[in-house]
């Protein structure tokens, strides 16, 4: 079966050439040296080669650094100097490690799974193994000893595994509609067709899928615990969403995104083992079985209900684990227990941060509230901003809705003050449109060295459809944990590889699922959380290391992380 990766492939054979030419000068001097090579047989592994000549696969990968990917008949081994005609029986043995397959280790000692199970008799399935027990290695292999510590490495190419089967892709299917019902995730699926990350899923291609009508079937069982480690250790991780439930795709999109930042995270060096469940209320409880059954869990992401949220608490802390409330800003984490962290904060826990923040952005201003209009509520928010205003001695005062009509009426409120930024009362669509036309309407009536600004509230960025041109010309500034700006280069980087990978866009929810996916898994894969640093990410700023407002009872902490976002009058945005 030929492995057809389009230009990834190409670019793979350039660089094994380059790997080549590197080697080159030291297996020339080992070809004057000792001028044997090996022709490559049928049937044959690096294993057999270097067993029948006594040298290590090490020693093979060295001198023909091609070899990694794999070896054809008729391809010329050049040998080590000093190889033999023969090779010791000498067996080494091997304590399993945690995330080891039978796969895994026979792969790093150059031989087979099938040769390991007839050394290890005990073995009925190569599923037996587990952590601790000790097995017997061939003579000879890549370097693992019972002292060595376990090294993954990549997984063989699909055409050297059996089990692989062709499907041709159906119009309308998509990554997860294929891997769905197997034992892949979105992730192994890429690992073996990586031309579809570069060009995306068509219709009419062939792509390798695992064959599950094999008992045992090792090509069916995930890699990813199979990637290369910087020796951090493997984290295993658990995403539990109601996909079932899923009519808008919303939690497909988090998925794809959180997938990416995965895949980052394991070219990074880390080690990750990726474990994906339906939890809507009906099929949660055998989805807890089946954590429940997980050998080792570090991370449990997930839950949506508050019944599904309190149970996956409950068994991240029976599991010793860390959990992470992705969507719901209901205060249902003051309940719960453990090492828990809430990405969307319920909003009255924002108002302390946001207030802070405002007194050191605008300390030097005035600040004029706008009272609700009839039928309208004053923000909570607003009640948090006086109290802060008035412990720090700021200047601020109040007129009612109807004394802030015009240009006229701004002037007259900003009579005295140099500086003045407006604070809506209420969070409405319509207070927010009164407040800016009519500063708008002042802006050639003020003085050069008067400012008059507005400030408002994170629902503000769902109204720049309609007031965008008001607010630039007022600058006006918004709080928000969440927000993504098209013309930001992160963003553009992320959206781009999004629709690449995934053949569709980010979305347009508020927040962008599939962002609020990658920045989550980039904090809790990828960044150094010890202490709960700050990461700013395409969309989200998370923050758990803030005030003492952000840790609630029992230990869990909710984001802290706060932008300001500021629409400048030259039509750029600022967020900071």
């Amino acid at each position: 079966m030929k492995w057809n990766n389009g230009g990834k492939r190409v670019r793979h054979i350039i660089l094994w050439m380059c790997l080549a030419l590197f080697f080159s000068v030291g297996g020339s001097a080992q070809a004057q040296t000792n001028n044997r090579v090996h022709v490559v047989q049928s049937g044959e592994t690096l294993y057999r080669i270097g067993k029948q000549y006594g040298v290590t696969v090490a020693d093979l990968y060295r001198l023909n650094p091609s070899a990694r990917q794999g070896i054809r008949v008729g391809e010329r081994l050049v040998l080590p100097a000093g190889a033999g005609s023969g090779a010791s029986s000498d067996q080494e043995f091997y304590a399993v490690k945690k995330g080891d397959t039978l796969y895994s280790i026979a792969r790093r000692s150059g031989t087979t799974v099938k040769e390991l199970m007839a050394l290890n008799s005990f073995l009925k399935s190569p599923d037996d193994i587990a952590a601790g027990m000790i097995i017997k290695l061939p003579g000879y292999s890549s370097g693992i000893s019972s002292s060595s510590e376990a090294k993954r490495v990549e997984p063989a190419a699909a055409d050297s595994l059996n089990g692989i089967r062709l499907e041709t892709v159906s119009g309308g299917a998509t990554v997860y509609s294929l891997v769905k019902g197997t034992a892949w995730s979105e992730e192994d699926f890429y690992r073996y067709n990586p031309q579809v990350l570069e060009r995306g899923l068509r219709a009419g291609e062939s792509v390798f899928l695992p064959d599950g009508s094999i008992p045992n079937n090792l090509a069916a069982r995930s890699v990813v615990a199979t990637r290369p480690t910087t020796g951090t250790g493997t984290l295993d991780v658990v995403l539990a969403l109601p996909f079932r439930l899923d009519r808008e795709r919303r939690f497909a999109d988090y998925y794809e995104g959180f997938l990416m930042s995965v895949l980052e995270a394991k070219r990074e060096g880390r080690d990750i083992n990726l474990y994906v469940y339906n939890c809507d209320d009906v099929e949660l409880p055998s989805t807890k079985v089946a954590i429940s059954n997980l050998p080792d869990v570090d991370l449990i992401i997930g839950g949506v209900s508050v019944s599904s949220i309190r149970q996956l608490s409950e068994l991240a802390r029976y599991k010793q684990a860390t959990y992470v409330i992705p969507f719901s800003s209901k205060e249902v984490a003051s309940s719960l227990s453990g090492r828990v962290y809430q990405i969307n904060t319920p909003a009255a826990l924002l108002y302390d941060q946001a207030a802070e923040r405002f007194i050191q952005t605008y300390g030097s201003y005035h600040v004029l509230f706008v009272n609700p209009m009839p039928g309208e509520e004053e923000s909570p928010f607003v009640m948090a901003l006086k109290n802060r205003l008035r412990l720090a001695g700021s200047s601020y005062s109040e007129c009612a809705s109807s004394d802030f009509m015009s240009g006229e009426d701004v002037s007259r409120q900003s009579l005295g003050h140099l500086r003045m930024v407006v604070v809506p009362s209420s969070s409405s669509l319509q207070a927010a449109r009164q407040v800016l036309s009519a500063i708008d309407s002042a802006q050639e009536d003020l003085t050069e060295s008067s400012v008059v600004t507005a400030f408002g509230y994170p629902e503000w960025q769902t109204y720049a459809s309609s007031l965008g041109r008001q607010m630039y010309r007022a600058e006006a500034t918004f709080f928000t944990t969440f927000f993504i700006y098209p013309r930001d280069s992160a963003y553009q980087r992320f959206s781009a590889d999004y629709m690449k990978w995934f053949g569709h866009g980010t979305g347009n929810t508020f927040p962008r699922y599939s962002a609020l996916g990658y920045d989550t898994g980039s904090y809790f894969l990828r960044n150094d959380k010890g202490s709960d640093s700050a990461y700013r990410g395409v969309q989200s700023l998370l923050d758990f290391g803030g005030s003492a407002s952000g840790t609630m009872s029992r230990g869990v902490k909710s984001n802290q992380g706060v932008f300001f976002v500021r629409y400048n009058k030259d039509n750029s945005v600022s967020r900071f």
